[in-house]
């Protein structure tokens, strides 16, 4: 019986020894050979490698591939690093989908790496993949972490240059998780399901480390967006907004040119970056108008108010494709003090009307859906100053 444990083998080396044991040793060329077998027959020979053995030698050629695939992702990570800083849009595939190297090089040295274990057997195979899976969790995580920090750099001065296609790597990001998940499912099919967590107490979760990424880079991309709308939102619900109409084709101008760019991601985040996209412009829109920076002064300025939103939803409708309209029925979340601020920016509205309106929205207010997300529950209405009110008294 071979004795290994003092060998220095590097990892072909083990692989070579493993597949002479277990293949070649057996096979028809040598002890598996018809006439010798005949032979063999009358001698009572043991393995070459005890069972234990060869379950440490197995778990020494995956310890040794490990740290090669930990070095191939670290440099991989760096590379994609590297990518982020590029003065040039990312590249794309034949789909138009934003991507760079990464998920390329990590998806094929893994799936290498099973193939090539299985030539041994499925249990090495098996392992092979439960490690490619933690090496793929931890490599997340790092890649998690760059995200953040390519956030924090950004926001430190988002003019400089090099940041001129920040947004078109996060979304880049974006699709390369997409992919890297779609890999990772693929592996994971691929182990018995009768080994798939046994070698570790606590088994691999790379897809919520991926979840997690995705979540960070889209947050990332919402708040460019946000960064880039900013500077307009102050300019709704004034007077020359009333007047003119400003700023709202310069909000659909970014918001159209941030959607467009949402085209280049892979599905499903696509679309949930167009329905974040939708969901941030209501949010402002309406914080906007809780602001209570315009009242009316009179019919005629009414009219007009009602006009410029009625013609501000169709121009974002245009953009989103469908605006929500509606905002009892379709925000159900909706206050008292926010509709209070609406009644207010009329500026017409007696204290009989008020309190009919208020009463029905009592009445008729719906209760919250299964998975309904909150929007006005976030807006906060500002304080009303009232003179003369005392602080003892409940204010009429």
């Amino acid at each position: 019986m071979l004795t290994w444990h003092s060998w220095d083998l590097e990892s072909g080396e083990i692989f070579a020894v493993l597949n002479w044991v277990l293949h070649t040793y057996n096979s028809p060329d040598m002890m598996g050979q018809p006439e010798l077998e005949a032979e063999m027959e009358k001698v009572e020979l043991g393995p070459l490698i005890s069972t234990e053995g060869l379950e440490q030698l197995q778990n020494k050629y995956v310890q040794s591939v490990r740290k090669s695939v930990s070095e191939w992702m670290h440099k991989a990570l760096q590379v994609e690093l590297q990518d982020w800083q590029r003065d040039q849009e990312p590249d794309t595939d034949h789909e138009g989908f934003y991507l760079t190297s990464l998920p390329t090089i990590i998806t094929q040295m893994l799936e290498d790496n099973a193939r090539v274990a299985l030539m041994i057997g499925k249990s090495l195979r098996d392992q092979m993949i439960q490690m490619g899976l933690y090496e793929m969790e931890n490599l997340l995580n790092r890649f998690r972490e760059a995200l953040v920090e390519f956030g924090k750099e950004h926001r430190r001065d988002p003019s400089k240059d090099k940041n001129k296609f920040y947004l078109h790597y996060l979304l880049a990001s974006i699709s390369n998780c997409i992919i890297l998940k779609k890999s990772t499912v693929s592996l994971q099919q691929q182990q018995s399901s009768r080994s798939a967590g046994q070698f570790s107490r606590t088994p691999p979760n790379p897809l919520a480390a991926l979840d997690r990424a995705v979540r960070r880079a889209c947050r990332l991309v919402m708040d460019q967006l946000l960064l880039a709308l900013q500077p307009l939102l102050p300019g709704l619900m004034t007077r020359p907004w009333l007047v003119q109409g400003d700023p709202t084709p310069k909000l659909c101008s970014v918001l159209e040119l941030h959607l467009e760019l949402y085209g280049h991601v892979r599905p499903p985040c696509r679309e949930r970056l167009q329905e974040e996209a939708q969901w941030l412009l209501v949010v402002e829109y309406v914080r906007a108008l809780m602001q209570k920076k315009l009242v009316c002064r009179g019919a005629e300025e009414r009219r007009q108010l009602a006009q410029q939103v009625v013609q501000d939803n169709q121009q974002f409708r245009e953009i989103l494709h469908g605006l929500v309209s509606g905002l009892a029925a379709k925000y159900p979340d909706i206050s008292e003090e926010h509709v209070c601020v609406l009644l207010d920016i009329r500026g017409d509205v007696s204290r009989d009307v008020r309190g009919a309106v208020l009463d029905l929205l009592e009445q008729s207010a719906p209760p919250l859906p299964a998975g309904y997300r909150p929007i006005f529950t976030d807006i906060l209405v500002p304080p009303s100053i009232m003179a003369f009110c005392l602080t003892t008294a409940k204010c009429a």
